[in-house]
């Protein structure tokens, strides 16, 4: 086995990493906006971080995890536990110490927190904000057979999170419909032909998932409808916040809440769990809330890491007919499924029909239980994978024409708009954008009313930049790192005066170089099998835990 098909890290040989020729041309000076006394900024070498800690915390850490595992088995009754326990009495735990630190874990206590996610360790769901007013509605319209309504979102979070809830309360007694918007014909967010349509059909609660925190028009609508609302979110929210019965959002000024980082499904999942339901929806529960989190890219660490590594166990000891049957068509081995399996096979699946279509047949899926049924569907989800993947790639190459122009004029952030690119695939073109030319990338399309996804360089927050040039937006809403938007097109040119203008002032130039981030340095001797061993204990990876990288020295 060759030291960088490793499985579980990569080792990249030192002074032989290569980056796409747009990086490294030292001739292609860019010049930007200088009729409006922009400086030009110059594309900038990936530069190398090596993370290596200080030897005496990583001593220490170690001795620490050593004592602390020495203790812990001589009491644990759990047998898997309990293997893990002597593996790691086994190792020499340096690596495995360094590695930790380097994702910010300093204690033996956490340690062990980290590499036994257990759910004894969750904050108390009490902690979220107005979740005790929520379950007091939900509790009085159970009480007298109200029919809840569900409106969901688009992407896999918002998906996921629509059929946990739809799972958790109709076994909890209650009526429940559900609505997720179509991406085109919807928009962004809490929609009134949703609000409208839980209106029609009777229900008198309005509970959304992934949602509503930026739609306080909507929320009106809805309560003038007749409707209590209660949003559960997980965005940023806006300064003003609507005017729902409860926002359940860890994010929110006052939250008393430890992790903020939970997705939409993860806010969703602390709900069910505040319900008291049966082992067996609880399981279910968690497979969807696992497959949510890691597909919305939160950070794979504190309550997500828990979530993510025990709903994998249940996925892979008993998956959803829906799971099961998504993972079949996307080639993934079941009993063997990983955070990268749902991150490349079953997350696109999930999100393609919402980016395409409609996206009900995805909740349609995780909601089956028949196994014959789940297989149609999963084959659905295959074939809008297949088209959007095409499409994507069609769109993605006029993008790279636009975006290569645009570094020639030294744009520091990156605005590319085409009047008939499809609204479904601008977020993956805007990541693929970014990932070639390492700059922050709006994708824009339309015709007079424009819909874009924006994505962001590491520590250029793109939310902010947004809320800085929101006189020339209709809507915006997301996170630091991704965000969507909407405009009028003849707001275009002034936005992207705006955007540059706010880059200059945010120092953005000083983020434009690539990283590449290094666990350590290590020599061909430090490579071995019992190093692979230690890098898999970090298993789930994702954002957050990404696998280790080794610059390898002597090769």
């Amino acid at each position: 086995m060759s030291p960088g098909s490793a499985p579980g890290f990569s080792c990249a040989p030192a002074g032989k990493f290569s980056w796409p020729a747009e990086f490294l041309r030292e001739d292609r000076r860019c010049f930007s906006l200088n009729s409006n006394n922009i400086s030009p900024v110059i594309p900038l070498r990936p530069r190398w971080n090596v993370r290596g800690g200080e030897a005496g915390a990583i001593s220490s850490l170690a001795s620490s995890i050593r004592a602390l595992v020495e203790q812990e088995v001589k009491n644990c009754a759990n047998p898997r536990t309990q293997k893990l326990y002597k593996k790691l009495q086994a190792q020499d735990l340096k690596v495995l110490a360094a590695l930790l630190i380097n994702r910010g874990v300093d204690s033996g206590q956490g340690a062990l927190d980290f590499l036994v996610p257990d759910l004894a360790r969750l904050h108390p769901w009490q902690l979220l904000p107005d979740i005790d007013k929520a379950i007091a509605r939900l509790e009085l319209a159970r009480q007298r057979r109200e029919k809840v309504f569900i409106h969901g979102d688009y992407d896999a979070d918002g998906i996921t999170a629509t059929a946990l809830l739809v799972m958790a309360l109709e076994n909890w007694g209650l009526e429940v419909r559900y609505y997720l918007p179509h991406r085109i014909e919807d928009g962004y967010g809490l929609s009134r032909a949703g609000i409208n349509q839980g209106a029609e059909e009777g229900c008198s609660l309005l509970l959304t998932v992934d949602c509503g925190i930026s739609n306080p028009d909507e929320v009106e609508l809805a309560k003038s409808l007749g409707l209590d609302v209660i949003i559960t979110d997980h965005h940023l929210p806006p300064q003003q916040l609507p005017r729902a019965l409860a926002v359940v959002n860890p994010k929110l000024a006052d939250s008393r809440y430890p992790f903020p980082e939970l997705a939409g499904v993860g806010v969703a999942w602390k709900l069910a769990c505040a319900l008291e339901l049966g082992s067996a929806v609880n399981a279910a529960c968690l497979q969807l809330a696992a497959l949510g989190t890691v597909a919305d890219l939160v950070p794979l660490t504190g309550e997500n890491r828990i979530i993510t590594s025990l709903g994998l166990k249940e996925i892979n000891a008993s998956p959803l007919p829906g799971i099961a049957a998504l993972a079949e068509v996307a080639g993934c081995q079941l009993g063997h499924l990983d955070s990268q399996d749902i991150a490349f096979g079953l997350a696109p699946r999930l999100n393609a029909v919402g980016r395409m279509d409609s996206p009900m047949p995805a909740a349609a899926l995780l909601l089956e239980t028949d196994a014959v049924s789940a297989a149609r569907y999963a084959q659905v989800l295959d074939e809008e994978n297949r088209l959007r993947r095409q499409i994507g790639e069609e769109i993605f190459a006029q993008a790279l024409v636009k975006a290569e122009e645009q570094m020639r004029l030294g744009r520091r952030l990156l605005v590319l708009h085409g009047r008939d690119w499809h609204a479904g695939v601008i977020g993956i073109v805007a990541s693929k954008v970014l990932e070639r030319f390492y700059r922050p990338t709006i994708v824009l399309c339309g015709k007079e009313e424009l819909t874009g996804s924006a994505r962001s360089v590491a520590g250029f927050d793109i939310h902010a930049a947004l809320l800085a040039v929101s006189g020339h937006l209709a809507n915006f809403g997301g996170h630091p790192g991704a965000a969507g938007l909407t405009m009028a097109e003849a707001d275009l040119g002034p936005l992207v005066l705006a955007l540059e203008e706010y880059a200059v002032e945010a120092k953005l130039d000083s983020l434009l170089q690539p990283v590449l981030k290094l666990e350590a340095s290590l020599g061909p001797e430090d490579i071995s099998m019992e190093l692979v061993d230690t890098v898999a204990l970090l298993r789930p990876f994702g954002f957050g835990n990404p696998e280790p990288v080794f610059a390898v020295d002597g090769f």
